[in-house]
């Protein structure tokens, strides 16, 4: 019997952006339709200024695909990943299902209404309108949903007797052994009682086998679905941890008939007594922001690559361990890439403020189910999110989602996140929006056990990457102020800023240009001077060592910052993870200092402080700044500034040379005006221009200002490989020219 096979349906879709009664039949003009691949948004947008009835409407999707002679006696099912927000799907003109809610997976099983041999139509009617019955709407949303077949499409053909789901969990864990539990869920559809006999192997990275089990031979039904526990124990594992996350894949099959792969990671997870996390027995201060899916111009239909991305953003560029997903479950390969970097997560229900009917409930009820479901086997998810953001109290309703995730998945803890700081404690761990000591940089005390800060900071001072340098630098302080009053907290388990990165949001929130500058880089992923703060507090020896000026050097050094003391010396922040730091000022040192540890002496590593003389002949063109972190009193990193005076280029700077010709997959092109050095002008804002050439297409504003002196763009690919030049211009500057080279896609593909 063929084993399994999971085919990429993400391409050759059909597409267009209105509504028609017989777009579902077979037989209908397509001549008006694009040809489109998902991830999909349903309409492009610029990165600010549009509103969010530009994507509430209803558009058709529909892929033709011949159903292959040999699947006949199989199961042909297709799941899409996300599709918001009510999808309808029909085969062949025949209504088969209706999802409700953008945010979690749906399997629509085809088997029975193909057309074997034949072209079939698979047609999605997709309602993005708002939805004040569908989580997480009902009333206003601090985020924007946007719309689209926004994530992954997958044609699942299987035996018809074949693995539901298989659920992995570790337990008893030492480093002397553990104890393995599997479950399969395993579902018959082959119209008769069955036989079966459940199979796990345990592989290593090498693909070597570890373990073998099988089960009893059992019996089930037809038409029915029947759980088979297995457990075995491994000697001696390779435990999962933040700095060497270990993946086994354990292979599952029935009778050598259908077959899955799940990537687990063998771990220990729990609060103890004095309300901290331990990972594998060891307390682990649980450090990191906020995530929105949000991304320019595409809303959320961003591909795997950039999914991925932003967990190593998380983790190595803003020194993350640990993540929310704000407030929804996220995309697959976001959680696959958590797992393989050892970034920990809570992941949390879809919703914020608003509790609706007992329908509305019920939904809740099924996003808890769909969210264990898919992501029980991430070893990265240590808690799971039960409570609507930000909502009051509703013991009945809480205490049946608490009750309903325990039942699911009794290995994790659960949460709830209330802005309330005397509320009913359902779950297992409170999470608390701390925004009441903001101003001051400080957060409170625990007032319930366990306890975690699921938000902080950010809401309270918005800054954008184009403020003047004195905002952008009280940013950064605030910020080493809130996790210093963290790490001073002896029972406090974690603490999660606000956010990581800017992003989309309705008219009552922000600015009024549809944009929260809540983020530690802005919605581009360029960092502010913020994140340097946070990647700082990563030791050297896990990382990298590291030094940053927090401060541009420019005419105005002096001015545009805060007032100088009666010395005329102004103050520069220097962040680095070293032990000494030294700075220079046109060639003359400022002094070799040690971290602030008066200012903030519960940080891991605190900023340097220097002050610098004011000079009342200004500076010059050659006039530069240097900062050199030592370790063991050797230098380890360097940072250097110089004056910018002139624009002199623009420079394009891909992510990657080099991406598949998929229709959907894409790199993003950071975009700098910069000056004779090289360094970006942090107070340009002039337009650049860009053309194209080649197989691809320009996502993103053209002309595009500049923010801060940087934005970015994207560039997507087509179905046709070969080679993209993408040029910037603006006004009579040099410009610059890049190449792109797309190639023969990996996977395989419905034809």
């Amino acid at each position: 019997m063929p084993c399994r096979e999971l085919l990429n349906f993400n391409t050759k879709w059909l597409y267009i952006p209105e509504d028609c009664g017989n777009y579902s039949q077979v037989s209908i003009d397509e001549s008006s339709f694009e040809k489109v691949s998902v991830p999909h948004t349903n309409k492009l947008h610029p990165h600010n200024y549009f509103c969010e009835h530009d994507y509430q409407f209803v558009s058709w999707y529909r892929r033709h695909f011949t159903a292959k002679e040999e699947w006949k006696d199989r199961r042909v099912a297709v799941e899409f990943e996300g599709a918001m927000i009510v999808a309808e799907i029909f085969l062949n003109g025949e209504k088969l299902f209706e999802h409700k809610g953008g945010y979690t997976p749906f399997t629509v099983e085809l088997t029975d209404k193909l057309l074997w041999g034949k072209d079939n139509v698979l047609a999605v009617r997709l309602d993005s309108c708002c939805h004040p019955d569908v989580p997480p709407e009902g009333e206003i949303v601090d985020y924007m949903l946007f719309g689209g077949i926004y994530r992954n499409v997958n044609l699942v053909v299987s035996d018809r007797l074949y693995l539901e789901h298989v659920f992995i969990s570790s337990h008893d864990v030492t480093e002397e052994k553990a104890v393995v539990k599997a479950i399969a869920s395993v579902n018959n559809k082959m119209g008769s009682e069955q036989d079966f006999v459940v199979t796990h192997r345990l592989l290593d990275q090498d693909g070597k086998v570890i373990r073998e089990i099988s089960s009893r031979e059992e019996q089930i039904a037809a038409g029915e679905t029947k759980q088979v526990l297995c457990e075995f124990e491994v000697n001696h594992p390779h435990l999962w941890n933040l700095n060497d996350p270990f993946l086994y894949t354990v292979k599952t099959e029935i009778s050598g008939q259908d077959n899955v792969e799940s990537r687990i990671g063998i771990r220990s997870i729990r609060f103890n007594e004095n309300s901290l996390f331990e990972l594998n027995g060891k307390v682990v201060k649980l450090t990191g922001h906020n995530r929105h899916q949000n991304f320019p111009y595409l809303g959320g239909a961003m591909c795997d690559r950039y999914q991925r991305e932003d967990a190593d953003i998380l983790k190595y560029q803003l020194g993350c361990n640990f993540m929310r997903t704000s407030h929804y479950p996220q995309a697959k390969s976001f959680l696959d890439r958590c797992d393989e970097i050892g970034l920990l997560v809570f992941e949390e229900l879809p919703g914020w403020q608003f509790i609706g009917d007992e329908s509305w409930k019920q939904l809740c009820y099924q996003n808890i189910t769909d969210m264990i479901y898919r992501d029980y086997n991430h070893p990265s998810i240590i808690m799971w999110g039960v409570r609507i953001n930000e909502s009051l109290d509703d013991d009945d309703f809480y205490t049946k989602t608490n009750a309903l995730a325990h039942e699911l998945d009794p290995t994790r803890p659960t949460t709830g996140v209330r802005y309330l700081r005397e509320s009913s404690f359902l779950e297992d761990v409170y999470g608390f929006n701390d925004y009441h000591l903001a101003p001051k940089g400080e957060l409170r005390r625990p007032n319930y056990h366990p306890y975690f800060v699921s938000e902080y900071l950010g809401v309270m001072f918005p800054t954008k990457s184009y403020d003047n340098i004195g905002r952008q630098v009280e940013f950064a302080r605030r910020h080493a102020s809130s996790l210093n009053a963290f790490y001073r907290s002896s029972d406090m388990a974690g603490a999660t800023g606000w956010s990581a990165f800017d992003y989309n949001t309705h008219i009552p929130f922000g600015h009024g240009d549809r944009v929260c500058y809540h983020g530690l880089t802005d919605i581009f992923r360029i960092p502010k001077l913020a994140a340097y703060v946070h990647q700082s507090q990563v030791d050297a020896k896990e990382s990298k060592p590291m030094v940053f000026i927090a401060k541009y050097l420019v005419p105005a050094y002096f001015e545009d910052h805060e007032e100088l003391d009666q010395g005329y010396r102004g103050r520069t922040y220097v962040f680095s993870n070293c032990e000494e730091v030294e700075l220079f000022f046109e060639g003359e040192s400022m002094g070799r200092l040690k971290p602030d540890d008066e200012a903030f002496p519960y940080l891991p590593h605190p900023p340097f402080v220097f002050e610098v003389p004011y000079t009342f002949q200004g500076m010059r063109e050659t006039t530069h700044m240097e900062a050199v972190g030592y370790i063991d009193g050797k230098e380890a990193a360097r940072f250097e500034r110089k004056i910018s005076v002139r624009a002199r280029a623009v420079k394009l700077e891909a992510d990657y040379s080099t991406i598949e010709a998929n229709g959907y997959d894409l790199t993003r092109v950071v975009v700098s005006v910069v000056d004779e050095h090289g360094q970006y002008l942090p107070f340009c804002q002039l337009p650049v221009t860009f053309t194209l050439e080649g197989p691809g297409e320009l996502i993103g504003e053209n002309p595009l200002g500049m923010e801060g002196g940087r934005a970015a763009v994207y560039v997507r690919s087509t179905m046709e490989t070969g080679v993209v030049k993408l040029t910037g211009k603006c006004r009579d500057l040099d410009s610059c020219e890049i190449q792109i080279n797309f190639v023969k896609p990996n996977g395989t593909f419905v034809s």
